[in-house]
């Protein structure tokens, strides 16, 4: 008489199996938390470029209206303290103000343009603000 015996433990292509599913789920998690920093990088950059734009034109509006000159594009180059090792989260940019006339009032054009990291290259970034100044 034939009979059945129940085999307790796991094959190898169970193990296997189980080994392949557990590795992804990690690489999956991991990979979520990389594009979340990579995301919130780039938040923080275009807030630090707004606020540097802001604070342009701020400076801008608390000078006299004689004192603001007709430039065609002044470009000043941005770094608030990267360090050789590690870049990504330190905004490496130009600023560039454009001031034209246009009878009793200037328009102003602040612009911070930037290189952002994106897997393994980089893609431009850029906020810009326009107010006009009356006398």
């Amino acid at each position: 008489m034939n009979t059945l015996k129940l085999k307790k433990g796991l094959t190898l292509i169970e193990a296997v199996f189980a080994t392949l599913l557990l590795g992804l789920t990690i690489a999956l998690v991991l990979g979520t938390f990389v594009l979340g920093r990579v995301s919130a990088n780039k938040a923080k950059h275009r807030i630090e470029a707004l606020n540097l734009v802001s604070a342009k034109i701020e400076d801008l509006k608390n000078a006299s209206y004689d004192a603001i000159g007709d430039e065609s594009a002044v470009s000043v180059l941005l770094d608030n303290g990267a360090t050789p090792l590690d870049t990504s989260d330190d905004l490496i940019g130009s600023r560039t103000v454009s001031i034209q006339s246009f009878g009793d009032y200037k328009q102003i054009d602040v612009t911070i343009t930037w290189s952002e990291p994106s897997w393994g290259s980089f893609t431009s970034a850029q906020e810009s603000l326009i107010t006009l100044i009356g006398d």
